[in-house]
């Protein structure tokens, strides 16, 4: 029953490492990974317009629905 817990306490230690490494690294380059999300969204079709035309993207995406809207009226 000792080996039981013994292997039981180090899967737990191991296991509870793992977590915490994960959460120190991602609370640590939380505003490195809030600007690549920032960044990856440019890389969406409406993102690509947006971008070159100089634009927010939230912009082109607006007027894509307006766009859209209207095209469907019709």
């Amino acid at each position: 029953m000792t080996i039981f817990i013994e292997v039981i306490s180090t899967m737990w230690q191991i296991i509870w490492g793992l977590l915490s490494g994960i959460g120190k690294a991602v609370f640590d380059n939380l505003s490195a990974l809030i600007e690549l999300k920032k960044i990856m969204g440019y890389f969406t079709p409406l993102g690509m317009i947006a971008l070159y035309i100089g634009v927010p993207t939230f912009v082109v995406s607006v007027a894509y629905k307006l766009i859209k809207k209207f095209l469907r009226s019709r």
